[in-house]
């Protein structure tokens, strides 16, 4: 099959993308509310999770205290210092400020890899990884896109391997993210690229509380545009998806083409809101649909995770 190889390993990920990859095969696996579904068989990545290290981070379900719990976290991480910053920073944070890299596993340690590989939706990111950038890369391909619209996009990763994946030169990613950190690493991320294969790439930042402010008129373009919301849905409760279903749509034009991601099912729920985890809200498919519908905008077609966590839509107007 033509596409990304089906041996394609966790450990082959730990760096940024910045070479040209050929576009995966979809397989169409099915349809949800008259929507075609797609998945990329060549993302279900073989992993090797630490079963020793999954039976510790299960065991914080019985923690009795906040002190317990933080000892229990503190025996996983030991001196791994990716770990440390994951399971501390990360709790608090909801994987902003740059430590979402960690789940796309980027630069990490042997034992990063065996704990996450114990974590449905850590494996469905790494998944998610490769599936969305090879989305947008087929969109830069497809037509005059210059410009990737990133809506708390943290540190760039997706968009960026996207556009080397296309090769396409001189398009620019607008970063609507208040996080200086994710910023930080976007500029980390870009110079590593640049050192290998300049694309003419540039990253504006827009400091922005997309929920509360208007989306900045610096975004507007006469050319089409890809929006990307890949990391965000999950932490917004109904009202507030509704309200960012309504700015995005105020700024999409016909042309334009929304990449948006749902978390769809997180079977540890219980272990996360028991570590303090920010809140996170999985949706039901079919409302998912729906809801993106009822903002008055267009599902063209939907990809889920081989292991069934996210879903990605691709919306237009």
């Amino acid at each position: 099959m033509d596409g990304i190889d089906y041996v394609l390993k966790s450990r082959d990920l730990e760096e940024p993308r910045f070479v040209q990859q050929p576009l995966l095969e979809e397989l169409e696996v099915g349809e949800i509310e008259g929507v075609p579904l797609f998945s990329y068989p060549q993302v279900d990545f073989p992993i090797s999770p630490n079963v020793a290290l999954g039976r510790n981070l299960n065991s914080i379900l019985d923690a009795s205290s906040k002190t317990e719990m933080y000892l229990k976290l503190a025996l996983i991480a030991g001196g791994t210092s990716a770990l440390w910053t994951l399971l501390t920073k990360g709790i608090s944070s909801g994987l902003s400020g740059g430590t979402m890299d960690i789940i796309y596993r980027i630069g990490v340690p042997k034992k990063v890899h065996e704990l996450l590989d114990n974590v449905d939706i850590a494996v469905g990111s790494l998944q998610r990884r490769i599936q969305i950038g090879n989305i947008m890369a087929k969109g830069l391909m497809k037509n005059e896109v210059q410009r990737i619209v990133s809506i708390a996009g943290g540190s760039c990763l997706i968009p960026i391997e996207a556009i080397y994946q296309a090769r396409k030169y001189g398009v620019q990613i607008v970063n609507v993210d208040y996080s200086p950190k994710a910023n930080q690493k976007a500029e980390e991320i870009l110079e590593l690229g640049r050192k290998k294969s300049d694309m003419g790439i540039g990253i504006k930042y827009l400091p922005s509380d997309i929920l509360n402010e208007d989306i900045p008129d610096d975004i507007d373009s006469p050319k089409p545009q890809i929006f990307e919301c890949t990391g965000f849905w999950e932490y917004l409760n109904p009202q507030d998806r509704e309200r960012l279903l309504t700015k995005v749509s105020s700024s999409l034009k016909v042309g334009d083409t929304l990449v948006l991601t749902a978390l769809f099912n997180n079977p540890q729920q219980a272990l996360f809101d028991k570590m303090g985890f920010k809140k996170l809200n999985p949706q039901d498919f079919n409302e998912y649909i729906k809801q993106i519908v009822n903002s008055g905008l267009k599902v063209e077609k939907v990809y889920i995770t081989p292991n069934k966590t996210y879903v990605t839509a691709v919306v237009s107007r």
